[in-house]
């Protein structure tokens, strides 16, 4: 299994992303969370393969985020969405440590295929 924590500050997009994803037979969404403060004290974070991480969240940035995951586990594959599409955010995603860069608007079947993606090694970016 896969397993996935999602950090959106928007419930309905929380929810939804969490839908799909549980829904398949290969993947389980460990928690969700609104904010990167709640994600870092979690005991999940530890456990989990992959993040999908927004970059504009309340507080801490999703690419402060982002730096400060990759700190504490270097080896953890993270996935920016977002909203933003310039070159600047996808930029200072990668930098920060994200493995993979996917617009909010992805399908169901194009952000499954990112967290395998991201999960195998890959670099998921639309």
């Amino acid at each position: 299994m896969i397993k996935v924590l999602i950090v959106e500050d928007n419930k309905y997009m929380r929810e939804g992303w969490q839908t799909f994803i549980d829904y398949e037979k290969d993947l389980v969404v460990l928690d969700s969370f609104h904010s990167c403060e709640t994600v870092l004290k979690s005991k999940y974070l530890a456990q989990s393969d992959v993040i999908i991480m927004d970059i504009g969240l309340p507080g801490i940035s999703g690419i402060d985020g982002v730096r400060e995951i990759t700190r504490l586990y270097p080896n953890k594959n993270i996935i920016m969405a977002t909203v933003h599409d310039d070159d600047q955010h996808v930029f200072e995603a990668l930098k920060a440590g994200a493995v993979g860069y996917l617009m909010k608007k992805v399908t169901p079947d194009e952000l499954v295929a990112a967290i395998r993606d991201a999960h195998a090694g890959g670099s998921p970016i639309t």
